[in-house]
């Protein structure tokens, strides 16, 4: 009587074993790293949460913390940002180091949170409305941290510029109604930290330069 109880709680332990297995399993399969917090859709890729056929307009796009190997194309109307805010931990790099990080594309975009890296241009951003770029870092980019040309409503605040071998760090051409605040540029000699051409209606306030300009 004892055997066929034994066997049986055995068999018990065993089931329950392999039930947890399981779902670990499932669990660790299933996590992804980038989340749709509009649709609670999961994506391995930034860019494949962006091209989703149900992100839409005004959706919020939230990436766990980890380096994510892309050159980014936003062309829908976003919020994107690092879950927990630490672009120490967080970061966009480019892909091939002979392109963009991130290139907007269309109005109304929102950044927050990265590490933003490796690419030509860390954020290119040309003929875009309303883009504000929070709470990030740019290093490792070689031409510029962040360019703009003809895009009103720019907002960058918060961020941290570490890039040495740029042209300059943040540049804009023919850029109107700019907020520049409260950001820091660690520039080497010779590299521009801000570098503005006629901009109209604009606040540049509270930066800190250690070392260009």
């Amino acid at each position: 009587m004892k055997t066929i109880q034994n066997i049986k709680t055995k068999k018990l332990i065993c089931c329950s074993v392999l039930a947890i297995l399981l779902a670990l399993t499932v669990s660790t399969v299933s996590a992804q790293p980038v989340h749709n917090l509009d649709t609670g859709e999961d994506f391995a890729t930034i860019q494949a949460a962006i091209g989703a056929n149900n992100t839409t307009t005004g959706h919020t796009i939230s990436c766990d913390d980890q380096i994510y190997n892309e050159s980014l194309l936003v062309y829908k109307e976003l919020t994107i940002q690092s879950a927990n805010n630490t672009p120490k931990d967080c970061a966009i790099r480019s892909a091939t180091n002979t392109t963009y990080a991130i290139y907007i594309m269309v109005n109304n975009i929102n950044v927050q949170g990265f590490s933003i890296e490796n690419g030509t241009q860390g954020i290119r951003n040309i003929c875009r409305s309303n883009v504000t770029v929070v709470i990030c870092i740019f290093q490792n980019n070689t031409q510029y941290s962040y360019i703009a040309s003809s895009s009103p409503y720019l907002e960058v605040t918060n961020c941290v510029f570490n890039d040495t071998e740029v042209i300059d760090q943040l540049q804009g051409q023919r850029c109107s109604y700019v907020y520049i605040a409260n950001n820091t540029f660690n520039t080497p000699s010779g590299v521009d930290g801000i570098d503005f051409t006629s901009p109209r209606h604009s606040i540049f306030e509270n930066n800190t330069f250690n070392g260009g300009s």
